[in-house]
């Protein structure tokens, strides 16, 4: 018997999440959950028209039944932080793994998880709650991942590498052998990380190499350099390569 699923987020990461879903033979796709002023009622998903139900409505669902599961399809990590907080009690959010991915090792995960095609796990890796791998991911071996994190397509990050909560990281971004990031950063499309990261003022990302440019999108300012560390004004990255 197929177990019902919804899944927050009525965007484009929903409807990719519909086809993941879809792979895997045990659930049954229910309905999308978006914010409750939303005004569309549906959304067509791989040729399938799914209804749109409000947040309030699937907090009245679950009042009526707690094994209700669910999976948060939202990419940016604030938002799907901010919707495990009010549901993570109310329903179940199993661990959403494609039939691609490799675990070739020992991989330890929390729940709420999401992992697109082909992503692939060494060995001793510990992955927190509510993380989402887009597809071709690569994470080395004892490598240790918090939560809330969203790792874009293609990202490689290294053996003994530790990323706390919150983060973004960027289309192939690639974490070096034993670097540590911290929590709340943006790790920009193709980065390189070649020293640790600990705390980035927020909304502060990191560009590719070929840019050499530095953007701080509080002040909505640009910096030019051909260094590849931040520092002085960005001291608090502490460092991140482009």
């Amino acid at each position: 018997m197929k177990q019902d699923i919804y899944i927050f987020g009525a965007g484009g990461l929903g409807k990719e999440t519909v086809c993941l879903l879809q792979d895997l033979p045990q659930y049954n796709v229910v309905a999308f959950v978006d914010k409750d002023d939303i005004t569309r009622t549906s959304v067509v998903a791989n040729g399938i028209r799914f209804p749109i139900i409000s947040e309030m409505a699937f907090e009245k669902r679950c009042m009526e039944d707690r094994r209700v599961c669910a999976v948060i399809a939202i990419g940016k990590p604030g938002p799907r932080f901010s919707v495990a907080q009010r549901f993570g009690d109310l329903c179940l959010f199993p661990n959403i793994i494609h039939p691609s991915v490799d675990f070739v090792g020992q991989v330890s995960l929390g729940r709420g998880n999401l992992i697109a095609h082909h992503c692939f796990f060494t060995d001793n890796i510990q992955i927190g709650d509510f993380n989402y791998f887009n597809v071709f991911n690569y994470v080395g071996h004892d490598v240790v991942i918090g939560s809330y994190n969203s790792i874009l397509p293609s990202c490689n990050i290294s053996g003994c590498v530790t990323v706390g909560n919150r983060n973004l990281i960027g289309a192939q971004a690639f974490i070096i052998e034993g670097k540590h990031v911290g929590n709340g950063n943006s790790i920009g499309a193709g980065s390189v990380v070649l020293k640790p990261i600990e705390v980035v003022p927020h909304g502060l990302a990191c560009l590719p190499r070929k840019s050499c440019e530095f953007y701080n999108l509080i002040n909505n300012k640009k910096f030019k350099s051909s260094c590849i560390f931040l520092n002085g004004l960005l001291d608090s990255l502490n460092a991140c390569s482009l």
